[in-house]
Formats: structure tokens, sequence, C-alpha cells
């Protein structure tokens, strides 16, 4: 330990590292796994791999696996575990078809285990079990044939800091195959780890921590920035907070802190394309430390500021029963605004969003009308911005939604009239911002071209007089104007003439016309004439036709139509 501290006095890092290592094999215990981590942090990096193709990133990284000073490079060799691994034809269900699917995977390990241990593997190969990013069937062998490889090799390493987070993998693990296997293995798994690690004698001790502290800004957080990050959490729209946080973070090395600058700077529009890349990269590196078992019911998750801020639920198998207990009344759910059912079932959903965790909530669904009542009677209904249901609401539901901004309801075709009616009634609360209505299927063509004739015409007059508005009427049209702005973006998938002779009825400016039901003009030759005077009449700024119609309509129409993709 000695040497050791003299080659980090001198700034040796390289050899300080090689020297870590070599003291770590010796008891496998975590504070020299910590230094070697924070040594190979001071080491210059060596350029990723950069196969294009599965096959050729596959051959680089057996070929660096295989190089004599592979030590020098293992950060790039671990960083590139599980990408671009070349899958072959193999059926998942069977444990020869699995093994011949992951023949390259399997590869990777076996080359792997032949190097020396280091406490960096160890680390890598618990992501890769906690992830599970390949797919194994329902037969605990197969996975058993891709992953067990990983674990054995993990058992072998011995690295001291794998206990805990191996001890969490039966709850966490996203399918019930995994887990049943995990709940299987790894306790005997932790015990051999256990069993191999030694403590440092004090002097040693007291040398690497001492070394640690050089090395590294402390990681544990103040009991101001405790408070401070209680307050974002709380409050994420007070971007002076979020600063100071960032900046707090930023001093002890937590990458959070990057993150949350960038995302900032992302909103003011002045990240590049480089750091946008940042973004992604560093939450897919430290989402599972920041997220924690939330990961394992969550799926389709984005980020706001730096903090999680939509997601959509996982399948119930996903995670264990008490993990779906305890998870609602997750801390860190609290910035939260938007949150869909996914593939989580009602009850789950329904613990979610009535949690007093998820304070910030402002978008939701609701499945039936005695869980909208209950929405609306609830503190969640007096903040709720955005409803998503598949039923016709009331009147008495809606006015209980005092901030809503955005509705999305589905109603069948002779229900339009009376659902449009009712939004109209409306009385409490900001105007609607966007109105989304699907039209149930089962409608005749004519039903259902009446249906959205009347959503158009009932649903643009709900737009306020000034500001932003959105009127999606199933796939047939979509009516749009900007913050602003006073012309409009009119998508037309399917339709009929009403929508052209409504635009020129209501003299609604159009910036962008897209006529999509419009795709053959032989199909309307008796209307082309007057289609040709009502989009003459529109004079969208923008219009984009089907070529056969381009093809008929007059030279001034069609030299400013563009072709539909």
């Amino acid at each position: 330990m000695q040497t050791l501290a003299r080659l980090v006095e001198r700034d040796a890092w390289d050899e300080a590292l090689t020297r870590a290592v070599a003291l770590w094999r010796a008891t496998r215990c975590a504070p020299l796994a910590d230094l070697v981590d924070a040594l190979a942090a001071r080491c210059d990096a060596s350029p990723p791999l950069a196969g294009h193709t599965a096959k050729k990133f596959q051959q680089q990284w057996l070929a660096l696996a295989d190089d004599p000073n592979v030590a020098a490079h293992l950060d790039v060799l671990l960083a590139g575990l599980t990408v671009k691994v070349p899958v072959a034809q193999g059926d998942i269900y069977s444990v020869s078809g699995v093994v011949a699917r992951y023949a390259a995977w399997l590869r990777r390990l076996e080359l792997l285990g032949e190097l020396e241990h280091d406490p960096r593997t160890a680390r890598a190969l618990v992501d890769v079990l906690s992830r599970a990013p390949f797919s194994i069937g329902y037969d605990r062998a197969n996975v058993e044939r891709v992953y067990g490889p990983a674990l054995e090799l993990l058992v072998r390493i011995g690295d001291e800091r794998s206990v805990e987070p191996l001890q969490s993998l039966p709850d966490t693990a996203h399918r019930s195959t995994l887990r049943g296997y995990y709940e299987q293995v790894i306790a005997e798994a932790v015990a051999a780890i256990g069993a191999a690690a030694a403590a440092l004698a004090a002097a040693d001790r007291a040398i690497c921590d001492r070394l640690l502290a050089r090395l590294a800004p402390p990681s544990t957080p103040s009991d101001d920035e405790r408070e401070l990050s209680a307050a974002v959490i709380e409050n994420l729209d007070d971007l002076a907070a979020v600063g100071v946080y960032a900046d707090a973070l930023n001093e002890r090395g937590d990458p959070r802190g990057e993150l949350i600058a960038l995302q900032l700077a992302d909103e003011r529009g002045e990240a590049s394309a480089k750091q946008q890349k940042r973004i992604q990269t560093l939450i897919k590196a430290y989402e599972s430390e920041w997220l924690g078992a939330l990961t394992a019911v969550t799926h389709h998750r984005s980020y706001r500021r730096g903090f999680l801020d939509a997601a959509a639920l996982a399948g119930s198998s996903s995670a264990s029963d008490e993990l779906w207990q305890s998870a609602p009344a997750d801390a860190r759910l609290g910035t939260v605004r938007t949150l869909v059912k996914g593939r989580g079932t009602e009850e789950h959903y329904e613990r979610f969003i009535f949690s007093d965790a998820m304070s910030s909530l402002r978008s939701a669904e609701a499945h039936s009308r005695a869980m909208l009542d209950r929405i609306a009677a609830a503190p969640l209904g007096t903040r709720l911005e955005a409803l998503r249901v598949r039923f016709a609401v009331s009147t008495s539901q809606l006015d209980a939604l005092g901030a809503l901004r955005e509705l999305s309801v589905t109603v069948g075709a002779s229900s339009i009239g009376k659902q449009m009616v009712t939004i109209a009634a409306r009385e409490d609360g900001p105007r609607l911002e966007r109105l989304a209505v699907h039209i149930r299927s089962g409608a005749d063509d004519g039903a259902y071209t009446r249906a959205v004739n009347e959503t158009i015409e009932k649903g643009w007059a709900l737009a306020p007089a000034e500001g932003p508005f959105e009127l999606v009427v199933d796939r047939a049209c979509t009516l749009r104007r900007a913050a602003g702005a006073q012309r409009l973006d009119v998508d037309v998938e399917q339709g009929s003439l009403e929508i052209l002779r409504m635009l020129v009825h209501g003299a609604l400016p159009v910036a962008r016309l897209d006529l999509r039901w419009l795709y053959a003009a032989s199909d309307v030759s008796d209307e082309l004439p007057e289609i040709a005077d009502l989009l003459e009449r529109i004079a969208p700024a923008e219009l984009a036709l089907e070529r056969d119609m381009r093809a008929a309509l007059p030279a001034k129409l069609a030299k400013q139509a563009s072709l539909l993709p």
C-alpha cells in the first residue's frame, strides 16, 4: 500500500492502477475495488470500438480481448460487453436454439473469463444481470445458459461490492422466468462471494481511505444538498434552485449534475448534437442507479431537467408483488408529470396515480367512469391538465377537473354530437388547448364521415380566441394552430368535401393542407371542379397531394402542391 501511495503522489496513474488491481486480488474487498475505479478514471481513456456492424464490432471486441495488453483497454472492452452482439438464427424457446442464437455473447463471456480478475469486470457483469438484455423465452434452462455463465464468472471474481446488487435481483428482475432463476441461485452466489473477501489491515485501510479522499470528491450528499434535492423534486420549475442543485452535484462529481445542465441547455435550444447524444448516454449509464427499483416497474421513460418526467407501467410480471406494493410510494416519483398504464394492470395503475408521492402528476388516463369520478374527487383532479379516456365524459366530471387543458376521448359515431355539446358546456377552468376525438370502430362510411364533419365543426368552435389549439379527429383530420399564429396546419387523411367546405365557411387561414384522402382523381372526377374551387379559396401556403390528384388540378394549384410520400 505504501508503494501504491507513492505512485499516486507522483500521478503515475497507469502504474498505480496496475498495483491497486494486484492488491485487490489479494483481498477482493470493497475499499480497494473503489480505489481501482477511482484510479481507472484518472488514466487516459482508450478509443472506443468503432465497428459499424454487429459482425465487425464482434471481430474488434474479440481481437481486443486477445490483445497481450488487454489490461490497459479493459474499460473499453467492458463498455462494449453487450453492444452489437451478433444474434444468430435460433429458437429462444429451446436450449439448443438459445445457445446457437447467443453464441457470440457466450464467446465474449468465455474470453472475459480468461482474463485476470478485476473488480471493474464484476461491476459490468452485475449490470448485465440487472438489465438482462437478451430474450430467453420461458424456460429456466434457457435463462441458465445465457446468464448463468455471467453469474459464475462474477462468483469467481469475488468482488465484495457485488453482494448487495445481487441480493436485489430477485425483486427487480423484469421477467418472471428470470426472477425464478435468481431466487434459486443468488443466495449461494452471495455466500461464495462473501467467503472470498478478506478485510484490509487497519494501516492499509487508512492509506486506502486517504487515497480515495484525494482521488475523488466526497460522494455522499451533505444535509444542505439533501434539502435542496427535496425542494427541487417538489418544484422542478424553480430553475434557480435546479441550477444551484446541478452545481452542487457537479462539485462532487455526480453525473446527474451534468445531465441537469445539459437538459437545461437543450430546453434553451443551446445543446449541440454531441451534447444531445451525451444526454442519452448519461441516462442509459446511470438511470438504474438514479431510479433503483422503479426501472423494474416502468418503461418508456423520459427525463426533464435531470429527473424522471414521464413513464409507462411495465407488465405485472416485471417485478415481485412486494415491489409493486412499495414502488408507488417512492419519493423519486415526485417529478413525474405523465404516467400511462402501458402494460400494467388497472389495479397497479390506480395505486400509482393516487399515490401521495406523485405530487407533480399532470397527465393520466381513466379506464372507467368510476375511476374518473374518483380522480375528480381526489386532489389529483384539481391539478390534472391532460386526461385520456375511452368513453364519453359528463359535464360534472369535466367541471370537476378545473385545470384540464388537454382531453382525449373515444366515443361511438352516434354519440359524437352529444359529447361535443357536453365538452362545450364545461364552465370551469381554462379553455382546452388540445382536443382529440377518436371515433369507435363499427360505424359505416356514411356515419363515420358525418361524425368526422360534426366533430370538426363543433370542435373548432371550442378553440380559444388566441393561443395554441389542436383538434385531432381520429385519423381523419388534424387542425393545429401554434401560439401567436393565426394560420393553421391541416392534415386530412380521410374525410369528405365537407371538410374543405368547413374550412372555407369558417374562413380559417390555412398554412399547410395535407389531403391524403384524395388519393385518385378518377374516384372524385365528378367533384373535381368543386375541389379545385375550394382549394383556390382556401389558398393554403403549402398543399400536399397524391401524384394523380396534382395532375388533375389547375396549373396554379398543381405548381404549389408537393407530393405525399
